[in-house]
């Protein structure tokens, strides 16, 4: 396969040390572990699901290194091969030799409550708060902490442009967002995650409702970049006099669904909400549909 990227070469190097092989949920938590100790050397994110934290990114390189040889294929944990071994031969980790040493011995809730009380933002999606902490009021209290929302808002606004797949979660997440709206009108995208099958499937991990509503998105002639913002504005402009009125009933309910106490998040690719059709449709949502407080654009 080509070069390692060094968040793979960890990834092996972690389970090399580890003695060559770990089950799913421990090795989940050691990686998620060290990457949160070694905050600055551009390592794996993570996002709080029912089980703690998972990195989908981290699984979709464990696919590329299984086809490249250098993890076994097996459903039972991680495993690395001897190619993975000669790939990182050589090379010292003395990070991760330390990491190992005083975290290596732990496993199965011991892990957890270790890795939870530390970072207790991702535990709390858990199912198992209750048995990890259930006699540890400061530990409860923590996760409680972390679970307040940051951002007031009923209405926000995201770009995923730039982002990583648990880079974007994690603001919807501390957002409290509950629904997202994909107004794109093609949901393809060639960064990963943010095709409409990926990006359902991580929103209903984490508990988010995605819904794609490509009757909101920009019609294939306007699709192309505008070349100046107020080129821009023009089609922003011709957007909301002769496209959206198309859709009062569709907005109608996505007011209703605001009403009713949802926080909606609009998604598509561009991340500057200046140049992006989303401004339209919040703008409509705000002007003619009384949702409230203004749109927060994250």
């Amino acid at each position: 396969m080509t070069s390692l990227l060094n968040r793979q070469h960890v990834l092996l190097a972690l389970l090399d040390t580890l003695g060559g092989r770990s089950g799913n949920r421990n090795f989940q938590e050691l990686l998620f572990l060290f990457s949160q100790e070694n905050p600055t050397a551009g390592l794996y994110e993570f996002v709080p699901c029912r089980y703690g934290a998972f990195s989908f990114t981290s699984y979709a390189d464990r696919r590329e290194l299984v086809v490249g040889g250098l993890l076994h294929d097996t459903e039972a944990g991680w495993e690395i091969t001897d190619s993975g071994s000669a790939a990182i031969r050589g090379h010292r980790h003395s990070a991760i030799d330390g990491f190992v040493h005083e975290f290596g011995h732990l496993h199965g809730d011991a892990l957890a409550r270790e890795a939870y009380f530390r970072y207790p933002y991702f535990a709390t999606r858990s199912r198992m708060i209750i048995e990890l902490f259930g006699t540890d009021p400061e530990a409860q209290r923590r996760v409680e902490e972390a679970r307040d929302v940051k951002v007031q808002a009923s209405l926000l606004s995201i770009g995923y442009q730039g982002r990583s797949l648990e880079g974007y979660l994690n603001e919807l997440l501390r957002a409290g967002v509950s629904q997202l709206l994909d107004v794109r009108r093609n949901p393809s995208s060639r960064q990963y995650g943010f095709s409409k099958p990926a990006l359902d499937v991580a929103c209903q991990s984490v508990g988010i409702i995605y819904r794609h509503i490509p009757e909101l998105g920009v019609s294939p002639e306007n699709r192309k970049a505008p070349k100046s913002q107020a080129e821009f504005d023009a089609i922003c402009e011709s957007f909301v006099k002769e496209g959206l009125p198309q859709h009062h009933r569709l907005l109608s309910e996505i007011s209703a669904w605001i009403r009713a106490g949802d926080r909606i998040a609009l998604t598509c690719y561009e991340r500057d909400p200046g140049r992006s059709h989303r401004r339209c449709v919040s703008g409509v949502l705000e002007k003619d549909f009384a949702i409230g407080a203004a749109t927060v654009h994250l």
